[in-house]
């Protein structure tokens, strides 16, 4: 019967009582291994139960598995073969535990010799203190999921918060860009408008001069027909004697009625009209149209007059002579009165012209009113654009702010998105850890309820646990070597499962026998305890399990 030492060579496991018997007592082993573990009646000799349970423990594991001795080619196949694909780093972050490493060393400095029993005790505490470890490290990765789980609602809110700033900075920047549009559309050319603006201002500026002027000639045309009517003041007894004279005078001037009246019309209508709500070119026009009638007017009427006079003068000396020879008193006093009665008309028609004048005088006040709110219409346009402009600098501000807001949280998103990627990685490196030393507890649970349930070989132990004496050394390093190869087998799973079967029978096995080499420690051989003893113990220490596995 061998056994692999720490270093991998093959070792004789040692058994009291059959140091000094031959070789040919090894070999009855083997055939009467069979019969001791199905036949509690079987007439076999103490020694060689002790040594057919002990190979067939060694050798097969469970109690359901085939009887035979383990051969050192077996053991060394199954640990090299399992070496080849540990797990380090689940076996580095088991070794830094500090109570594996304390476990580790009681082990190490562990005397079979001398069986002590407060020894194994330490180690069993050891043990229970790596799984306290463990139960601590799994406490640690819940707070670290739910540090990950808080960090990635932070993170969820955030993205939130920046998503609803990206849009309400595009409904913003859609707003800037859209009042943009409407100023720009308004606007259109501030140039090109303050030209048209200085050129009506020009026209209207030119258009006040011509109204100056035109002001000016009737003011002259009013003192030379102020002058003219003195002159017929003068010349009213020459015209007392000229009716034909003064005939053609009336007519003359009934021509000159009408196109005053003509003139009065146009004036009333260009005062009805109104100059405030009109366009100035339109405006313009208009108005010039009027002078130039204005004008036509006046130099007909300064014409006619001219000619009135003219000739009224030529036949005053011819008519004079004539008069005063051929006419009668009588009939020049009725002259004299109807030339009365015409001075009379002709004073009445005289002020109906001046009230024109009045009229023109007022039409040009208008005018002048005109060009002021001209002026001042075209000073309002250039503040409107003013106010355009200034409007226009602040919408630009506001979107370089909205783009300076849009790059900082499209960073901030990033480096949130960086932090969350490693936080991840950690965890699911932590996570790997300690799902593999979870599955260490399962195998160790379910290794448990197969002790458990295997009844035969508990009663074939318990019947032959006061002679079995094995090599504490030897059972020592093949649990460790079992426990290795379990958490190693755990983070290979799917492809060494046949092999991990196997080593968890095995560990399930050195598991008992070790509980029953501690009772038998404890105990005296003649009061050792009943296999309903022993089936107590391992339920209890199956429910300890199973409550600390549901608390975790």
């Amino acid at each position: 019967m061998t056994a692999e030492t720490p270093e991998g060579a093959t070792a004789p496991t040692v058994i009291d009582k059959k140091e000094s018997e031959p070789e040919t007592k090894a070999q009855d082993q083997s055939t009467d291994t069979t019969t001791t573990t199905t036949d509690d009646t079987d007439n076999l000799d103490h020694t060689d139960a002790i040594v057919a349970i002990g190979n067939d423990i060694l050798a097969n594991g469970t109690g359901h598995s085939r009887s035979g001795t383990a051969t050192p080619s077996d053991a060394g196949e199954e640990k090299f073969s399992f070496h080849n694909a540990e797990d380090d780093d689940f076996h580095d972050a088991v070794e830094d535990l500090p109570a594996a490493r304390k476990l580790h060393q009681r082990l190490s400095s562990y005397s079979p010799q001398v069986r002590e029993t407060e020894e194994w005790e330490q180690i069993m505490q050891d043990w229970e203190r790596v799984m306290a470890e463990k139960r601590i490290q799994d406490a640690k990765l819940n707070l670290v999921e739910q540090e990950n789980k808080r960090m990635k609602g932070q993170l969820v809110e955030a993205e939130s918060a920046r998503t609803d700033l990206e849009k309400e900075s595009r409904e913003r920047i859609q707003e800037l860009e859209k009042a943009n549009k409407e100023l720009t559309s308004k606007a259109k050319d501030p140039a090109k408008e303050k030209k048209a603006l200085t050129n009506q201002l020009e026209e209207s500026e030119a258009e006040k001069e011509l109204f100056k002027l035109m002001l000016e000639e009737t003011e002259n045309e009013k003192k030379r027909v102020e002058l003219k009517l003195a002159q017929a003041e003068r010349e009213k007894h020459i015209w007392s004697q000229k009716t034909e004279k003064i005939q053609t005078l009336k007519s003359r001037l009934r021509l000159k009625s009408a196109q005053y009246s003509l003139l009065s019309t146009s004036t009333s209508s260009l005062l009805a009209q109104g100059l405030d709500g009109a366009r100035p070119d339109k405006e313009r026009m208009r108005l010039m149209d009027q002078v130039t009638t204005l004008e036509s007017d006046r130099s007909r009427l300064a014409a006619m007059v001219k000619d009135t006079m003219g000739s009224s003068g030529d036949r005053g000396s011819d008519s004079s002579s004539l008069d005063a020879s051929t006419l009668s008193n009588q009939e020049l006093v009725k002259e004299n009165q109807k030339l009365n009665n015409e001075l009379q008309m002709a004073k009445v028609e005289n002020s109906l012209l001046q009230r024109r004048v009045e009229a023109i005088e007022v039409t040009l006040h208008d005018v002048r009113v005109a060009l002021t709110n001209s002026e001042a219409h075209a000073e309002s346009l250039e503040a409107k654009k003013y106010d355009l402009q200034d409007k226009l600098a602040a919408t630009e501000g506001s979107l370089d702010r909205a783009r300076i807001e849009s790059t900082k949280y499209q960073s901030l998103h990033k480096e949130m998105l960086e932090k969350n990627d490693k936080l991840d990685r950690e965890i699911q490196i932590i996570k790997a850890r300690f799902e593999a030393k979870d599955r260490v507890l399962i195998t160790t649970q379910k290794q448990l309820a197969a002790a458990k349930a295997d009844g035969g070989l508990l009663k074939t132990i318990r019947r032959e646990l006061e002679s079995v004496l094995f090599d504490y050394n030897t059972v020592v390093q093949h649990f460790m070597d079992i426990q290795v190869q379990a958490m190693g087998a755990k983070a290979l799973a799917n492809a060494l499962k046949r092999q991990t079967i196997d080593l968890q029978a095995q560990l399930t096995h050195y598991r008992t026998m070790l509980l029953g080499i501690k009772s038998f420690n404890n105990n005296d051989p003649i009061k050792s305890p009943t296999v309903t003893t022993l089936r107590s113990e391992f339920r209890v220490l199956l429910e300890k399990i199973q409550e600390e596995q549901n608390k975790q």
